[in-house]
């Protein structure tokens, strides 16, 4: 261990606030304090831009779990160029102290930061996390094509910088070794590194409860994204029997909670075994559902990781899900769940399960995805972070 060593992530491409704190971006810093004694950084402008987050979850600490963290307080109605001349400012002052940049996505302005980075510190390492599916790469809109030849010569650069990319996923690790990112051979600087889950706040009790005949999906419900309409017309004409309910756990989009009430009106033999929770913050409660529910559903179109399946083996519930994410990495066909893709596959499946006396996961190959998907097992495992900090 080397006490003296410093790890920095800078938030380039999103905006960090509470939230964070349950996400890998933060778990990742943390880990890698806590692993390898090193001081950790998360550098951020907390009002770079209303997006992603809602302005009720402020950020004002200066430290959370050990991990530094750095406000540049760029104000709320800051230009991209002066937030990008702070977080210059900082590299500046900082570089040759700062072992490790870190930076997510690969976006433009993490490039150029980077390259700076570079140029100050030579010896410094750079590591990439993509959180990249790979429909990112199918499905590049023309104004991001645009943008790929626009900054070519940046990312060429920032991809001759950067010491190691990261990826969370087997499909994306794959896609990305044979097909490049942004028109860049990376095989040689590419790692499959997954992404943790977060017990805090998770009830350890929940683990042990009894299941109930309870199907749930978790998330944003309604939003095209999730793709719930596909589990409505998995349901269409069926009837959960056998005491078995459905529970959809998250906020719902107005438009989806229209969709739902014709649904109902259509089936009323499911008006007592649809349920929905609204959303559900407090993280106990949230363990407590998991801890319930024999099956976990996921329908979503798209997920660059998707970290609900993880939290579902970590509960035992036998995981549905569409080739989405981290679907196939934590999936081990038939022993704890199946790869569906249309909605008359999952109804089927549905049915199977139901008919199925004392329907359970498995256990032990649950308990293997959580220890493959535990933060510190993660951090320990990478080759790149033993050699930069043991």
């Amino acid at each position: 261990m080397c006490a003296t060593k410093n790890a920095t992530l800078f938030c380039t491409s999103f905006r960090f606030s509470r939230i964070e704190f349950q996400k890998p971006p933060f778990n990742l810093m943390y880990h890698i304090s806590k692993v390898y004694g090193v001081s950790a950084n998360i550098v951020f402008d907390e009002v770079r831009n209303g997006l992603f987050f809602n302005e009720s979850l402020p950020l004002t600490e200066k430290e959370y779990k050990g991990v530094n963290l750095i406000n540049l307080s760029c104000g709320k109605k800051a230009i991209k160029a002066k937030i990008y001349a702070e977080y210059k400012k900082y590299v500046k002052s900082n570089a040759r102290k700062t072992d490790l940049f870190v930076t997510f996505h690969g976006d433009r302005t993490g490039a150029k930061l980077c390259n700076y980075y570079k140029k100050l510190n030579p010896a410094g390492k750079v590591m990439t996390v993509l959180d990249f599916s790979p429909t990112d790469g199918q499905t590049m809109s023309l104004k991001k094509r645009v943008s790929a030849l626009i900054f070519h010569n940046r990312f060429a650069k920032f991809v001759r910088n950067c010491d190691i990319f990261t990826v969370e996923t087997g499909a994306s690790y794959n896609y990305l070794k044979e097909n490049g990112w942004k028109g860049f051979e990376i095989s040689d600087k590419l790692q499959f590194m997954r992404f943790g889950y977060n017990a805090e706040g998770f009830s350890a009790d929940a683990k042990n409860s009894a299941k109930e005949n309870l199907f749930i999906t978790v998330g944003r419900i309604g939003t095209s994204q999730k793709n719930n309409m596909m589990m409505l017309e998995a349901l269409n004409g069926t009837d959960l029997k056998n005491g078995w309910k459905f529970m959809f756990v998250g906020p719902v989009e107005e438009a989806f909670k229209v969709a739902a009430e014709r649904f109902l009106h259509k089936n009323p033999q499911l008006k007592d075994s649809i349920v929905f929770t609204g959303s559900v913050e407090d993280r106990k409660k949230l363990s407590e559902i998991y801890g319930k529910a024999k099956v976990f559903v996921l329908s979503s179109v798209k997920e660059s990781f998707a970290l609900v399946l993880v939290e579902a083996a970590l509960f035992n519930n036998y995981i549905l899900s569409t080739p989405v994410g981290c679907a196939k990495d934590v999936i081990f066909e038939g022993r704890n769940g199946r790869i569906y893709n249309t909605a008359g596959e999952l109804r089927n499946i549905i049915k199977e399960i139901m008919e199925e006396k004392d329907f359970v996961s498995d256990k032990k190959t649950n308990a293997e995805v959580a220890a493959l998907y535990d933060w510190d097992n993660i951090v320990s495992d990478s080759v790149f972070l033993k050699e930069l900090f043991s």
